[in-house]
């Protein structure tokens, strides 16, 4: 946390941030919580995030935690469900001006010669595969004016022709508009 407070002068500068297009008080949507990590940078860095997870276990331990605890719910809306089939049921500007990010499931390090850490592991293990990446990405697509889509650099890009990337040592971030 307070090596992101320490950044906070930079938030310009940040890849994902920049791909979001969102300035600190803006609202973005993060479509794939998970273990909240991504939801914590974008709060720190001062916005205000919607978040969703479709997996009940680590939904709950979500919500238990301390990890987002200081963020309720002043910043911070914690949904369990698909946020694509939430987003559509409630779209009533049909996504005008709205910035989503989208994180799907990197593979499991199978393809790699270093193993992932251990909390990585153990994450792939309660949640299994994200088979449906694909169709999930194209739904929120046709919900944001700005959709990010975090992926390794070694993995092709979940949809076609993205209008900008932004790509450091451990992971890139492609934008569809």
């Amino acid at each position: 946390q307070s090596h992101w407070r320490s950044e906070a002068s930079r938030v310009k500068a940040s890849p994902v941030i920049r791909a979001l297009g969102a300035a600190q008080g803006e609202c973005v949507v993060d479509a794939t919580c998970g273990m909240g990590r991504d939801t914590s940078y974008f709060l720190h860095h001062g916005l205000n995030v919607q978040a969703f997870e479709r997996n009940e276990a680590i939904f709950f331990l979500l919500k238990v935690s301390q990890v987002l605890e200081d963020f309720l719910p002043e910043r911070l809306t914690l949904t369990f469900g698909q946020a694509s089939e939430i987003l559509k049921a409630k779209d009533n500007d049909k996504g005008k001006g709205r910035s989503i990010y989208f994180d799907p499931m990197f593979d499991n390090g199978l393809s790699r010669k270093a193993k992932p850490k251990k909390n990585m592991e153990v994450f792939h293990q309660i949640v299994g595969a994200d088979k449906d990446a694909v169709s999930e990405a194209m739904k929120l697509k046709e919900l944001a004016s700005r959709l990010v889509i975090k992926r390794s650099p070694r993995d092709g890009e979940l949809l076609k022709k993205p209008s900008a990337t932004w790509e450091t040592k451990s992971v890139r971030f492609d934008l569809y508009l």
